[in-house]
């Protein structure tokens, strides 16, 4: 049989090779050290990086769910923090007439868990909480009088929560007993009286002192901090118009802004660097007819101005929740969040969404409807029913909205613009330290996986040049 040269060829290299596998055999065995590494991390990038993978959550854009509902909520109007990206519950039951331990919920968005932590060691209602120096600080509150939960006094307790080893401990009382509201500017701790009155808390000498009060005659205040400044919207005691405060910190002195109008009830929310006040006006008297308004205040120009009315006018039924995207993860808007009457035994949700830029307003998707039994009979409602009188709280989590309470229908609400990008998303729900090690993890494994292929690969090469270069040597005497 006639064989040609190029099969020649062949045969000859694939003998070589052959008689070489215990050469590379032994260069295996000699780099077994890279294989166990190789091994090791594939093991850390698999256990690491795939079940927090799994973790994340697939989310859609402008879309209601329903999340696990609070086991033990107080219900004594409790005090609500956002700290590190959970949500604080703290408070006390009304029903026990506060004879219970003081309740610490704690929900965490990205398990939808709850966790019930040691409880407040003065049991009471309506705690200022603010986040001071990496802890929950618990200011004032309300304990029933005379044996009754519907008249209730002040108190002047202070008590710090540490979240980080769920413990307690006490700092100096207020210099008074009365309603407040605690707010943190350039990291000082203030407090301010429905009366106007300021403290200032030093961490350091565990003390408050007195600030100058505020020159004017108010029976309300609404605290809002805008780019390290305190703005405090005051409503005069006299007339009952609301007027716009700035106090300076550094001077300790007051200063009278331009004076908004806007109705006696409204929320507000503050979008780059400016105060947005929604508020509801009648329209139609007989009809009970009401429309949306907005009011914008700028800092730097000390003017209002109007922006767009809602989309329409309604029959205003319950309260209005407003909340703000940041534009870090859906577009930088304001939310509203509420329920109009259509007839006497109908309610239906709305939720509209405000453009700052463009100044216009759009609707979202409105809020699930559901099923309530009384009596075995089973009731589909449209709305949830929502208060905003100390029950219901609305929280912004990453950018994602929160409307929960007593209620077992508690829900999550994605705004419109979500990214839904997955690589971006999967980084927006890792914190710092999860997203640290599976860096690192996918980068180990990469330098391995590539030391593995240049050390399986030399060999192979090495081996196929030589027995080229045999197998042509050995085609040559055979041809001679």
């Amino acid at each position: 049989m006639v064989t040609s040269n190029v099969q020649k060829w062949w045969l000859m290299k694939c003998l070589y090779i052959k008689k070489e596998n215990s050469v590379y055999g032994m260069y295996m065995r000699k780099n077994r050290f890279f294989y166990y590494c190789f091994f090791i991390s594939s093991i850390l990038f698999a256990s690491v990086f795939l079940p927090v993978l799994a973790s994340v959550d697939v989310v859609v854009e402008d879309s209601w769910s329903t999340i696990t509902p609070p086991s033990n909520y107080p219900s004594g109007r409790p005090g609500t923090v956002i700290f590190d990206g959970k949500i604080y519950f703290i408070g006390a039951n009304v029903i026990n007439d506060y004879t219970d331990p003081g309740y610490v919920e704690c929900y965490d968005p990205k398990t939808d868990t709850w966790a019930t932590l040691s409880p407040m060691p003065t049991p009471r209602a309506g705690v200022s909480l603010v986040e001071y120096q990496n802890k929950i600080y618990c200011i004032g509150g309300e304990v029933p009088n005379f044996g009754s939960v519907f008249i209730t006094r002040s108190l002047d307790v202070v008590e710090v929560y540490d979240p980080f080893n769920d413990a307690w401990s006490k700092k100096a009382s207020l210099p008074f007993e009365g309603a407040l509201t605690a707010c943190v500017v350039n990291d000082q701790l203030f407090v301010i009286t429905h009366n106007g009155c300021v403290y200032v808390y030093d961490p350091y000498a565990n003390s408050w002192s007195s600030k100058t009060f505020l020159p004017a005659n108010v029976r309300d205040v609404r605290v809002c901090v805008v780019n390290e400044q305190l703005f405090v919207i005051a409503q005069n005691g006299e007339n009952g118009l609301w007027e716009l405060w700035l106090y300076d910190i550094s001077g300790d002195s007051w200063a009278k802004k331009a004076s908004p109008s806007f109705a006696l009830e409204f929320k507000f929310t503050v979008v780059d660097d400016k105060i947005m006040v929604c508020d509801h006006q009648i329209t139609n008297m007989h009809m009970g007819s009401v429309k949306l308004n907005i009011s914008i205040y700028d800092p730097e120009t000390d003017k209002w101005s109007v922006g767009k009315s809602g989309p329409k006018s309604m029959v205003f039924y319950g309260y209005l929740f407003v909340g703000t995207t940041s534009g870090v993860y859906a577009p930088k808007s304001v939310y509203v969040f509420g329920y109009e009457q259509i007839d006497l035994k109908t309610h239906q949700a709305f939720t509209w969404v405000y453009d700052p830029i463009k100044n216009a307003w759009s609707t979202a998707k409105t809020m699930p409807a559901y099923t309530v039994t009384f009596r075995d009979v089973e009731y589909i409602i449209t709305a949830r029913p929502i208060s905003d009188q100390g029950s219901d709280k609305l929280f912004v989590v990453n950018d994602i909205f929160y409307l929960m309470g007593p209620s077992d229908f508690n829900l999550q609400y994605v705004p419109i613009g979500y990214s839904t990008d997955s690589q971006t998303s999967i980084a927006k729900h890792l914190n710092s330290s999860e997203t640290a090690i599976i860096v690192i993890t996918v980068v180990i494994t990469i330098v391995f996986i590539f030391l593995l292929f240049l050390l399986l690969l030399r060999p192979l090469i090495k081996n196929s040049k030589k027995s080229g270069n045999i197998a042509k040597k050995n085609c040559r005497h055979i041809a001679v």
